[in-house]
């Protein structure tokens, strides 16, 4: 249930970056801002899935869920990105499939995701 719950971060970046795409192009912006917001909702997504209901990998250490939310949300823009590169080779789409552009989306979405783990830590500091 606690998936549901947080999955609204991650529907709210998509439908964002649908809206903005389209409004005021893919690029230079609008596909960047949303690499970085969409890592920030994957990680929100994992670090809710993996503390709800006593902690869905037991009881671990901050670091060693932050050390989790990192590789998840890593996976996630590598999967992400091979599927436009897939989706771009099939379908001759106009995505931008560049090693440099890959490469930039993913360091993206893993800093958004770290961002978001230095407001949690800062967060837990401050209770």
């Amino acid at each position: 249930m606690a998936a549901l719950r947080a999955a609204w971060a991650p529907i709210a970046v998509l439908l964002l970056h649908e809206v903005l795409a389209r409004r005021y192009g893919h690029d230079p912006y609008v596909d960047p801002a949303m690499h970085f917001l969409g890592g920030m909702a994957v990680a929100y997504w994992f670090y809710r899935v993996i503390k709800a209901d006593g902690g869905l990998l037991g009881d671990l250490k901050d670091s060693a869920v932050y050390s989790v939310i990192i590789g998840a949300t890593a996976i996630v823009a590598f999967l992400w990105e091979f599927a436009e590169y897939i989706h771009a080779t099939v379908r001759l789409g106009k995505s931008n499939t560049t090693p440099i552009n890959i490469l930039s989306d993913q360091f993206l979405g893993l800093l958004g995701a770290a961002i978001l783990i230095v407001i949690l830590v800062l967060k837990k500091r401050s209770e």
